[in-house]
């Protein structure tokens, strides 16, 4: 029986005298070739499934810092807002005295001098027994802080180029809303009054620091290509 009369079954190509073959190349070797992720510290190329980037050295596999999800994000804006609110309704009276001032208006405190030369006037609000202007106006100071600090941390999850600037000044009022704290403080100490609520505001205030801090820096990290 003659075979080269039967009909061809395949149409592979005969390669040539001297021709190589082609060699297919396995679907799993371009998978990993393709398998390629990106540190989300540094932005780094680094193989597929690697814990530590060999770059900067961050654990890819666990949330970098100043990263927030949706329901902790949630949790610290409500908690800036609602402790920032009551902190500014607290020592709403300075910002009362703030006002008159810069409007030039007079600022009544209610009481008045029992004896001295000045007896029978009104009392100043910077003269008054304990001195409340100070732990009013710190009072205020940090609940504005926690205010803006809530503010920027919403700031902080848009693709707003404005957000390390927010950021930034979110920063700068809590250094100076702590060190204001801590002075004022100092100032009840030499005094023989035991600061409670302004040593508890400054120590807030560290941790309001920290936190914002590590916002700024995350904000200011590279994207993953």
């Amino acid at each position: 029986m003659d075979l080269s009369k039967l009909p061809r079954l395949s149409n592979t190509a005969t390669p040539s005298p001297g021709e190589p073959e082609a060699t297919s190349q396995p679907a799993g070797a371009a998978g990993q070739e393709a398998a390629v992720s990106y540190c989300p510290r540094c932005g780094a190329a680094m193989a597929n499934g690697v814990r530590f980037c060999g770059a900067c050295g961050a654990d890819t596999h666990s949330r970098p810092a100043g990263a927030s999800t949706g329901m902790e994000l949630g949790a610290e804006l409500w908690f800036y807002i609602i402790i920032g609110l009551l902190l500014v309704a607290w020592g709403h009276t300075f910002a009362s005295y703030a006002i008159a001032r810069l409007a030039h208006r007079p600022f009544h405190t209610g009481v008045i001098w029992q004896a001295g030369p000045r007896a029978g006037s009104e009392v100043e609000y910077p003269d008054l027994i304990g001195h409340p202007l100070w732990s009013d106006s710190s009072i205020f100071l940090m609940g504005i802080t926690l205010l803006l600090a809530g503010a920027s941390r919403v700031v902080s999850v848009t693709r707003l180029g404005i957000k390390r600037t927010v950021l930034a000044l979110a920063l700068a009022l809590a250094v100076v809303a702590t060190l204001y704290n801590i002075y004022v403080s100092i100032r009840y100490f030499a005094e023989g009054t035991l600061p409670l609520v302004s040593a508890v505001l400054a120590a807030f205030g560290g941790f309001i620091v920290y936190d914002q801090l590590h916002a700024w820096q995350h904000a200011g990290r590279p994207a993953p290509r």
